[in-house]
């Protein structure tokens, strides 16, 4: 398991006579206690273990666990589990009766480390061709596996290239200095922005389905969605700087009296918030932009106005 701990525990009502927890280690030294809880309310207690050999345990001492059905329409329900970084590592039934007891080792985990998040092409004329890698390695001695490697749709004209692909058998087993290096090409065979994702499946339980996002000729000011979209409406996006750390400047132009809202979503495709919703512009808008209560990573600002979008790259460092 990994070192990097969270406690989770959602109370449901008479938290105070009922639930009681403990963290301890190998030789009995409590690392956490919490007792007399406050009803109806969520905790989460965060650790730093080292290597060794660990206990949780969680007791109901009225014996009705967080959530089960005799007592769900007086008590109420509530929830326990593990996570490391906000990712549920372990979950327990609410329906325990007295007791949640695990034994668990923290020790190195497999873990996928990347050199990009992504992998832009830009200038490629049509009929040319170029080739970027991305590479992969093993964060410690566990290793890691890798389970597929796949081209997502749309593909454009990107591919992985051949003789590396035909090499591949998996589950590819990396040890600790290993790396994997996958080359990809790029060959547009028409004008425009093109995207996709390369995806790499692994045994890392954080992060077992990581995607790098391919970008292909992107112009940010005239950036489409994919090969297909074609949009008469006049429209672009821009954002400055492009590599944010803290504020940055998102400028767009869209057809005279259009509506427009700008989204921002991560590299899955997973939306975030609405960055300027739904306003009315003559033509040009502009609005700051703050960075900070965002993780660090490869995002993209996407542009929504009368059924057309264009979307721009943005990456967020702290």
């Amino acid at each position: 398991m990994y070192g990097n701990v969270e406690v989770h525990l959602t109370t449901n009502l008479d938290a105070a006579n009922q639930y009681e927890w403990w963290l301890r280690d190998v030789d009995g030294t409590e690392l956490g206690h919490e007792s007399h809880l406050a009803d109806n309310t969520a905790y989460v207690d965060t650790f730093h273990l080292g290597d060794g050999c660990y206990e949780f345990q969680l007791i109901n001492h009225e014996g009705y666990g967080l959530d089960w059905w005799a007592t769900k329409s007086q008590l109420g329900s509530g929830r326990v589990w593990l996570t490391r970084n906000g990712v549920t590592t372990r979950s327990f039934s609410g329906d325990f009766g007295s007791e949640v007891y695990m034994q668990f080792i923290v020790g190195p985990m497999p873990t996928i480390l990347h050199s990009a998040d992504s992998l832009i092409f830009t200038g490629i004329p049509v009929g040319g061709a170029s080739q970027l890698h991305v590479r992969f390695t093993p964060a410690n001695v566990a290793g890691l596996n890798v389970n597929s490697i796949s081209l997502g749709l749309p593909r454009g004209q990107f591919a992985v290239d051949s003789v590396t692909k035909a090499s591949w058998h998996f589950p590819l087993t990396l040890a600790l200095g290993d790396t994997l290096d996958i080359p990809v090409n790029f060959t547009p065979t028409s004008t425009g922005g093109k995207t996709a994702r390369l995806t790499i499946n692994s045994n890392d339980e954080l992060t077992s389905s990581l995607s790098i996002v391919l970008l292909g000729n992107m112009d940010p000011l005239n950036a489409v969605l994919n090969d297909e979209a074609q949009h008469p409406i006049d429209l672009a996006l821009q954002v400055s700087p492009s590599v944010v750390t803290s504020d940055a400047m998102i400028t767009l132009r869209t057809a005279a009296g259009s509506i427009a809202q700008v989204d921002l979503v991560n590299s899955m495709g997973k939306h975030h918030c609405a960055v300027i919703r739904w306003q009315h512009f003559e033509r040009q808008g502009a609005s700051p932009f703050s960075a900070r209560r965002f993780a660090p990573g490869m995002y993209f600002l996407r542009l929504i106005s009368d059924h057309a979008s264009i979307t721009a790259p943005l990456i967020i460092i702290h």
